[in-house]
């Protein structure tokens, strides 16, 4: 994660010279190698240093591209063109900066990897469909299956999954009880990462289900997990073993287990 030169670098660490922040970085790759040497400090600092010079090297690469979208914008109002355009800004996945006491992505299905910006633009002259925000969660999967029914192609969507536009009714209003398609999200098992006790993917396939405010979260033949994401949006506190849990850990396995195998299921994206 190393941002472009210029105006972009906004955040701490991001803008000290390179060689300092490779230097910093390797003393890291030490401190995990457990070869660091006497001259190379405190490892809580080496540690502390390298996750700051990360997240702020990471932090102004968005600043970077949020320019960068800006900068679209800007001409194709110029050009006139956001009126018969939709323009749509989402990504692939977030990151982890120790959150869960690792780096990186693809690793988990944790908060900080699968909650990603969503945003649908309409275009100017679709003065019919609604603005707002929809705080409950939804799939990428059925961002296609919008895009088609937002733009009334006649057609059938070939794609998978179920529009999102039920979530904005006519009245111009939000209505988050329409169902979408089950929020699920998985990560393969890291066969080629030495296994790490607090790396998920390294133990095995992940795959987490969110339901009713809760996430769900099945390491395969090693534990389960269970967040309140209202009450604890960063994860931190597993509920998986409280008394009187809803979902039940009973539901949550029986619903994972069904939307696996592609059958009808009582799970609303919420």
């Amino acid at each position: 994660m190393r941002p472009p030169e210029g105006p972009h670098r906004l955040f701490g660490h991001a803008e000290r010279p390179h060689k300092e922040k490779i230097a910093a970085l390797k003393r890291y790759q030490r401190l995990n190698a457990h070869t660091l040497k006497p001259e190379d400090g405190d490892p809580a600092q080496v540690d502390r240093e390298a996750i700051d010079i990360l997240r702020d090297s990471y932090e102004s690469c968005i600043a970077y591209i949020d320019a960068q979208i800006g900068r679209l914008f800007a001409d194709l109002e110029r050009r006139g063109m956001l009126e018969n355009t939709m323009v749509v800004v989402t990504s692939d996945h977030g990151e982890h900066f120790n959150e869960h006491g690792f780096v990186g992505h693809g690793q988990s299905v944790y908060r900080r990897e699968v909650h990603v910006p969503l945003l649908i633009i309409p275009p100017s002259s679709r003065s019919d469909l609604a603005r707002g925000v929809v705080p409950e969660p939804v799939s990428l999967r059925d961002l296609p299956a919008t895009i088609v029914d937002l733009l009334a192609i006649k057609d059938r969507s070939p794609f998978p999954g179920s529009s999102l536009a039920p979530l904005w009714n006519s009245s111009g209003s939000l209505d988050p009880l329409q169902a979408t398609s089950p929020v699920l999200s998985e990560v393969g098992h890291k066969l080629h990462v030495p296994r790490m006790p607090l790396i998920p993917a390294t133990l095995g396939e992940v795959k987490a289900l969110i339901s009713d405010g809760k996430v769900y979260i099945q390491n395969k033949g090693v534990k389960e997990e269970v967040y309140d994401l209202n009450m604890d949006p960063l994860e931190k506190s597993n509920i998986v073993a409280a008394e009187n849990l809803d979902p039940s850990l009973t539901r949550f396995r029986a619903n994972l287990k069904e939307i696996l195998a592609g059958k009808p299921t009582e799970v609303k994206a919420r």
